[in-house]
Formats: C-alpha cells, sequence, structure tokens
C-alpha cells in the first residue's frame, strides 16, 4: 500500500520556496532512492530552463514510485531513476520531448511484476553457468525468429543501415565516419537517455577517441564469433568494456560494442541484465559467456543482416524489458 506525503511547493526559483526544508531534505524524508532524487532535480532544470522556472508540489510514494506534479502534470519515478508522464498531454510541445518515455515507465513496471510471476512457474529448462549463479534459458531458434518479427514490426531504429555504414568505415580506417554511425546507432535506439542524462556523449567527438584507443581489439573481435570466445579473452574485454563504459555508461557500452563486431560482442539494457541473467550492468563478462551458451547451436544470422546475438537481444528486450510473451 502506497503512503502519502503532502510536502510544501518545491520551485526552482528560490524565491518561489514555500518551505525551509531544500527538495533534496523533502525527498529524503519520503525515503527514496538517490536515483530518484537525482531524476528529479535533473527534470526540475530541464523543464525550468523551457519555461522559466519549474514547481513540483504533492510528492505522493505509491509502491516503489514516487508521483509528483511538475508544473501541473503527474510525473511517476522508479527506484532506478526511470520516469515517466503519467498526462503528457498537459504539457507544452516543449517538454514531451524531456518527457519523451510517457507511459512506458509504468508499463513496463507492470509488465515485470507479469513476468516474474511467470518465470516463476515456468518449465523452461535452465542451466547454470560453471560459476554458479547465473541462470541461463536457452530459447529455441523459432521463439527467436518469432522475436525478431515481432522487434522489427513494433521497435523501430535504424540498426540494419547502422552496420553497412560501420563496416564501410572500417574497411577504409574511416573511423570519424564508424563514430558518427555508433553515435547515431546509440540516439537512435535510447534518444530521450542521450538528450537528457547522457548529452553531447552519443557523438562523433566522443566516441572516435574510444575506438581509436582500442582499434586493433575491435578489429580482431569483428572476425570472430561468440562461439569463439574463450578464458583468454578475459583481460581483453573487461579492459575494452570499462574503456567505453566510463564514457557511455554500461548500457551504452554494450550497444557500441556490439555494432563494431556484431558477430562477437553481446548488448543488453539494465532490465534484461537485472531479470534475464540475474546480473548487475558491470558484470558484462559473464552476460558473454552466457550468451555464447544461448546461441552456441544457432545459425551465425537468424535473418538478412540479423546475427544471432542481435536476434538474442531482441527477444531479450521483448520478453524482459517489455514484458511480452514470446
Amino acid at each position: 500500500m502506497g503512503m502519502n506525503a503532502e510536502l510544501s511547493t518545491y520551485a526552482t526559483d528560490p524565491a518561489e520556496q514555500t518551505s525551509q526544508l531544500t527538495l533534496d531534505d523533502q525527498l529524503k524524508a519520503l525515503l527514496l532512492t538517490p536515483k530518484q532524487r537525482a531524476s528529479l532535480t535533473m527534470l526540475l532544470a530541464e523543464v525550468g530552463k523551457r519555461n522559466d522556472g519549474a514547481r513540483v508540489t504533492t510528492p505522493e510514494l505509491v509502491g516503489r514510485k514516487v508521483v509528483v506534479l511538475l508544473n501541473g502534470a503527474r510525473i511517476a519515478i522508479g527506484p532506478s531513476g526511470g520516469y515517466v508522464a503519467l498526462d503528457v498531454r498537459t504539457y507544452p510541445k516543449a517538454d514531451v520531448h524531456t518527457i519523451a518515455h510517457a507511459d512506458l515507465l509504468l508499463a513496463r513496471q507492470n509488465a515485470r511484476d507479469a513476468t516474474r510471476a511467470a518465470r516463476s512457474a515456468t518449465t523452461a529448462a535452465k542451466v547454470k553457468q560453471p560459476t554458479g549463479h547465473i541462470n541461463v534459458i536457452i530459447p529455441a531458434l523459432g521463439q527467436l525468429r518469432s522475436a525478431h518479427e515481432e522487434y522489427v514490426r513494433t521497435v523501430p531504429n535504424n540498426y540494419a543501415a547502422v552496420i553497412v555504414r560501420i563496416a564501410d568505415a572500417l574497411a577504409q580506417r574511416d573511423l570519424a565516419g564508424a563514430a558518427d554511425a555508433v553515435a547515431e546507432w546509440l540516439r537512435s535506439v535510447n534518444e530521450p537517455y542521450h538528450s537528457v542524462f547522457n548529452r553531447g556523449n552519443a557523438s562523433r567527438e566522443v566516441i572516435e577517441p574510444l575506438i581509436t584507443v582500442e582499434l586493433n581489439s575491435l578489429l580482431d573481435f569483428r572476425t570472430r564469433s561468440i562461439a569463439e570466445l574463450n578464458d583468454e579473452d578475459e583481460n581483453t574485454l573487461r579492459r575494452v568494456f570499462a574503456i567505453f563504459r566510463r564514457t557511455l555508461g554500461p548500457v551504452g557500452a554494450a550497444k557500441s560494442l556490439h555494432v563494431l563486431a556484431p558477430y562477437f560482442l553481446a548488448m543488453w539494457d539494465t532490465d534484461i541484465a537485472n531479470f534475464g541473467y540475474g546480473l548487475s550492468t558491470e558484470d558484462y563478462l559473464q552476460l558473454m559467456f552466457a550468451a555464447k551458451q544461448q546461441v552456441l547451436n544457432l545459425p551465425r544470422e537468424i535473418g538478412p543482416g540479423t546475427t544471432a546475438l542481435k536476434a538474442l537481444d531482441e527477444y531479450n528486450y521483448l520478453r524482459y524489458t517489455l514484458g511480452r510473451e514470446i
């Protein structure tokens, strides 16, 4: 059961604040997570810049989410900091870009609850990694093909074009062109994040140095299939992922590395890591070995231009991020 907490209005203009407590103090009183507080602070700043000020009133705890009124519109913020406008149509047009995840957070959370319940009752075959703490579901080829068809139909992005652009650019050692394609790919799959939270990093200027410093390793990875992954790759993988992660975050790093070596490097998002594999997004190497196990007996490509790893990511995205039955 949620609990309500009526708090004084907080405004970005200190002269308008009606409480002696700062916003952070008030939100700490509600026992919110640091990520929730950071998201709300960021939203206040972004909306305030667009509208000559922003006001948040009446924080309310509903389960693990906090719901606030931001300039008169209701925003739900999850424990991991993700947010959604519950009534996005009340926003001025300029703010819709900032709150671009309209209704998605709530839908995902409801879907996750359903997915967890279904997973607890499923009889799907699970195998353990040698480490003993990763549960890996082995999807059938038919499931991956079905997921691919649904993904292509419902989740538009520029993956196919990016793969071709990167291949052409790297063949000519055009690292700027390859970096530009990676940046467009990141914006394609999560434009709101890279416009608000990660502003400026999904760009050629930022990504080209990352590719340059690890070019030899990336070119080697491009020649390989994940079926060839072995223990000797551990140090190189950790180093390459760490370099990209420092700038792009763990999800952006994985998505970037995949399009640079699409047959060898796997990708994920936070929901896939947490709910699909029981991992944190620090455990990329473990994801790689889990993904190897999942696609080991599959063809390199599920369909034209779709590697087994890409199809696996589509399956994982539909199942764990969106909570759909596959």
